[in-house]
């Protein structure tokens, strides 16, 4: 089908897009930050500036001992997802092969269509991963429980993009008779 080299060029570009967008939310109250998995995997310098600054004795004796834990907390998922943008990547092949596809002006290959759904299929289990590891971190540790800690946009256009290459790659291969 003609069709699906479009879908699947959608959902490459849709999951490009999103590692710009927020992925994860997390903090409590007036420390509460959305980061991308662009943020998340290279750009936390400013972040961890912000983070690891060290506050003056009177703002510290001042500020309340949740919120300096709180601050904390944010520092330990920062660090612990620097390799965020991995779970795109699937994403991005798909956008390559879907230009391919649509720059050749033909039917998605059979190979390039089995590749795209098992691109899809990744992209959903990075999904699929992501929102476990939010489980597990707050189920384990005490201080992620305290956080409003979550997926948010950029992490549910992973599934929205695994089940776009998951129906291009079926569509491709459906034949149409006229």
């Amino acid at each position: 089908m003609p069709a699906s080299r479009y879908l699947i060029l959608l959902a490459g570009i849709l999951g490009v897009l999103a590692v710009f967008q927020p992925m994860i939310g997390l903090g409590k109250g007036p420390l509460r930050m959305e980061l991308s998995a662009y943020e998340l995997s290279f750009g936390l310098e400013k972040t961890h500036m912000v983070l690891d600054a060290k506050l003056p004795g009177f703002a510290t004796k001042r500020i309340p001992k949740d919120v300096l834990e709180t601050r904390d907390d944010i520092k330990l998922v920062a660090d612990a997802s620097k390799g965020a943008a991995l779970a795109y990547l699937p994403a991005g092949l798909m956008l390559l092969i879907g230009l391919f596809c649509v720059v050749k002006k033909k039917s998605t290959p059979k190979p390039l269509a089995i590749v795209t759904g098992v691109l899809g299929l990744i992209s959903i289990a990075a999904w699929a991963g992501v929102r476990y590891a939010i489980i597990y971190g707050k189920a384990e540790e005490p201080a992620l429980a305290r956080l409003q800690f979550g997926a948010v946009f950029g992490a549910h256009v992973l599934l929205v993009a695994g089940i776009c290459g998951v129906i291009a790659a079926a569509a491709a291969f459906r034949k149409v008779d006229a």
